[in-house]
């Protein structure tokens, strides 16, 4: 598409040697790819042609030739990219036994790819829900879990099973609604009707309750002049760590801190096979990242029921300050 040319939409390229052309008129408004064709060897001139006719049929066989020239190109240059990319074997039902693949298009080797390895699997659509549920933690950027429930709606068109905006939306709530910080704002979402509740509605609600959190996390009178506006995103996003931190060991305290007059949930303790008692609770032995690497680890343990594993309290360490750190 970066490639400039005159053919049908010129800010889609040659976006139509690599797309079926339905799809393409889609994307065009409905304006055909036209493939240029090779212009003769020579220009030709009419018997009586004038100068200035001789010279506009010039004119038009060197754009001609040009237009073509560089359509050969750019088809050569996608073909070799896609057989570069590929292993010989994906492809060698298409490929000729002198030729190689010199007759063959870059469009009809991605048509022999989609139509044979190009079908989305049942279990893929599995995981891609499983993806979209993945969870967000502050203070990442809230625009990571956007783009994850964007990506996964389009697998789950592409594989013929779509993933509808409510369904979406529920499970980017349910992430958001797990960080305590979000506590007024999913219950002010929560208050809007059905109808208000679209994914753009959604978006631009999270996305502001977001904003505000990494303002007033971030306090003004704890800041230098020169550690404000932009220059100050680093220290915004090690301050929001550092709050978060604070906030999951010590929840009253710390909203007290950034004076702040969020209801906390109180928290029930946990148990994990190879890290111990979880004070705070939310991490066990299920959902420990050890649990697949640590010999002998126990998924079905509690705190009733140890199994023999860890029986320390644990207690994170949060460092305060860059220095120290």
């Amino acid at each position: 598409m970066s490639v400039t040319t005159r053919v049908a939409n010129g800010d889609l390229g040659y976006l139509a040697l690599v797309i079926p052309e339905a799809e393409f008129l889609t994307h065009s408004g409905g304006v055909a790819y036209i493939v240029p064709t090779s212009p003769p060897e020579a220009p030709v001139h009419p018997a009586q042609a004038t100068s200035a006719q001789i010279t506009e049929i010039n004119r038009r066989f060197l754009q001609d030739q040009k237009t073509f020239d560089t359509y050969c190109e750019v088809s050569r240059a996608l073909r070799s990219q896609v057989i570069a990319a590929v292993p010989d074997m994906f492809l060698s039902d298409i490929k000729h036994a002198k030729l190689g693949y010199a007759n063959v298009t870059c469009l009809e080797l991605l048509t022999h790819l989609w139509a044979n390895y190009g079908a989305i699997q049942p279990h893929e659509l599995v995981e891609n829900r499983i993806r979209m549920a993945t969870p967000w933690t502050f203070p990442e950027p809230i625009e990571t879990l956007f783009t994850q429930l964007k990506n996964g709606m389009e697998f789950s068109v592409d594989g013929g099973n779509p993933v509808n905006e409510v369904t979406a939306m529920m499970d980017g709530y349910i992430t958001i609604e797990s960080n305590p910080e979000f506590v007024l704002a999913t219950g002010d979402w929560r208050k809007k009707t059905p109808a208000e509740q679209t994914m753009i509605a959604f978006k631009a609600f999270f996305r502001k309750a977001d904003t505000d959190l990494r303002h007033t996390i971030m306090r003004p009178s704890a800041r230098t002049t020169g550690q404000a506006g932009y220059h100050g995103s680093a220290n915004l996003v090690y301050e929001a760590q550092v709050f978060t931190a604070a906030l999951k060991a010590a929840p009253t305290q710390a909203l007290g801190a950034a004076n702040l007059t969020v209801p906390v949930v109180k928290k029930v303790a946990s148990y994990c096979w190879t890290h111990g008692v979880m004070p705070k609770g939310g991490h066990n032995s299920a959902n420990c990242k050890s649990r697949d690497t640590e010999p002998g680890h126990q998924v079905g343990v509690t705190l009733a029921n140890k199994m023999g594993g860890c029986t320390k309290m644990f207690v994170l360490y949060y460092k305060c300050t860059p220095t120290e750190e």
